[in-house]
């Protein structure tokens, strides 16, 4: 797990797990927001205000040796103080 972990480093994000599976040749990433990491709007860069929900994305990146590769990640969303919307 650590050479997966020291393979697989996403900014303000740690591994939670990664697993390979070489009966569905699928190598299979997920990920845990790091508490330091800034909740801050895409469009203006201002402040979230409060949490409003959350969702499981679940991305299909490059092959790794022919196996598919998933990477799962909570993707948090929140109000924008400058903006109005929910980001």
């Amino acid at each position: 797990m650590k050479s997966l972990a020291r393979l697989f480093q996403f900014g303000g994000f740690d591994l939670r797990d990664a697993s390979v599976s070489l009966k569905d040749m699928t190598v299979r990433i997920d990920l845990n927001r790091r508490h330091d990491k800034p909740f801050v709007c895409h469009r203006c860069g201002g402040s979230l205000g409060r949490l409003r929900g959350k969702y499981i994305v679940e991305i299909r990146e490059l092959n790794i040796m022919d196996c598919k590769t998933i990477i799962r990640f909570w993707r948090l969303k929140g109000d924008c103080v400058k903006c109005k919307k929910a980001r």
